[in-house]
């Protein structure tokens, strides 16, 4: 049975599609008004599930979103893996040789600042982290520098790993193994086990374990990683920071094992339970009796059942490879509720006739919107 817990949460995802392409936004302006041209660089991962929804979500956000304003937005998207080194380097171009105004990347503060470090004119343009789950900067010390214009608009990786820790403290697991997808480096991911060790040891628990995995790993080595695990008194497992492709393979070679029996617990992080709805049935079989800490969102509302039939229709034309697992996550929804944030604050500044006070003006209004969207009031 799979669990529903709630999980507090930022303000969502927002990520595009694309071998290095342009896309419009909707404008209105007479033909005699000159339109304002803004670079809006976007950089996703088409090859994973969750970068996919965020294809069609903000394709169906831009088609939507009606400007007031007397402009044009070309979002100029890039398709690039999820790696920190490519995404860096792919985020430094389009601020170099794009002119881009704005930004979304799914990198960290650090990341971001070492950007602004590499190329001073980069302090001039929000970057906004579209990651699935992120580490939260700690508050401004006082009398500091003020911060580069970063917005993070992901869910606080600290309150996931406190949502698995509850749930292991629920059934008085002493003793839990830890998998991970290696692929946001080794500080990010010994960051997490961190915060997870912090949480579990306010439930009497702890990390016996732990052990990376990677899709670059050999079918036979992920198998005997597997293999390995299985022969330890300790038979409760957390799978943390992976990709739905990772989990689906593990989950694969655990049920071949017989390690997805009884005897055995598994627990996986928001990157898998938030995307189990989009899963085939014969994927969906190998993760019976898995725990996941999903984040709640109203699937009732007129607005959600309008969204949920166009992206259905949208996503299986354009992955036809995915046919028939075409429903929304709450992936999909952060990510066409980000654009109209997004768009909204721009409209408002540019109403007001200020597109040179755009850069300072746009992150604040971000911040401070109180948009009612598809995943809530953001």
């Amino acid at each position: 049975m799979f669990t529903k817990l709630w999980l507090s949460c930022f303000l969502g995802f927002l990520l595009l599609n694309g071998s290095s392409s342009k896309n419009d936004g909707n404008f209105q302006c007479s033909s005699d008004e000159p339109k304002t041209v803004l670079n809006i660089g976007v950089i996703a991962d088409s090859s994973s599930r969750a970068g996919r929804e965020h294809i069609i979500a903000i394709q169906m956000a831009v088609e939507d979103y009606i400007f007031t304003s007397c402009h044009k937005v070309e979002l100029l998207l890039v398709d690039s893996p999820e790696n920190s080194a490519q995404t860096t380097a792919t985020s430094l171009d389009l601020i170099s040789n794009k002119e881009v105004k704005a930004m979304f990347t799914t990198l960290t503060m650090e990341e971001v600042s070492l950007i602004f470090e590499l190329n001073k004119t980069s302090t001039n343009i929000p970057i906004i982290s579209l990651s699935l789950a992120s580490l939260v900067p700690p508050p401004q010390p006082p009398n500091q520098p003020p911060r580069p214009p970063f917005i993070q608009m992901s869910n606080d990786i600290a309150h996931e790993m406190q949502c698995i820790a509850a749930t292991i403290g629920n059934f008085h697991w002493r003793r839990v193994t830890v998998i991970y997808e290696d692929k946001n480096g080794f500080p990010t991911n010994m960051a997490v086990l961190n915060i997870l060790s912090n949480s579990l040891g306010d439930v009497y628990s702890k990390i016996e374990n732990h052990l990376a995995f990677s899709l670059l790993d050999p079918e036979p080595l992920i198998e005997q990683k597997l293999m390995n695990l299985s022969i330890n008194s300790n038979r409760v497992f957390v799978l943390v920071q992976s990709s739905k492709e990772l989990a689906t393979l593990i989950f694969e070679k655990a049920k071949k094992l017989k390690m997805m029996t009884d005897g055995y617990a598994w627990i996986v992080g928001g990157e898998i339970a938030n995307l189990v709805d989009s899963l085939y049935s014969s994927t969906f079989n190998n993760l019976q009796g898995l725990i996941g800490c999903k984040i709640y969102f109203e699937e009732t509302e007129d607005s959600f059942k309008k969204f949920r039939t166009k992206f259905r229709r949208n996503y299986m034309s354009k992955f036809p490879e995915d046919e028939g697992q075409g429903d929304p996550s709450i992936f999909a929804l952060r990510a066409y509720d980000a654009y109209w944030a997004i768009a909204t604050a721009l409209d408002e500044i540019m109403l007001k006739g200020n597109p040179n006070g755009i850069i300072k003006e746009w992150p604040k209004k971000v911040l401070r919107s109180k948009i009612e969207g598809l995943s809530g009031v953001l």
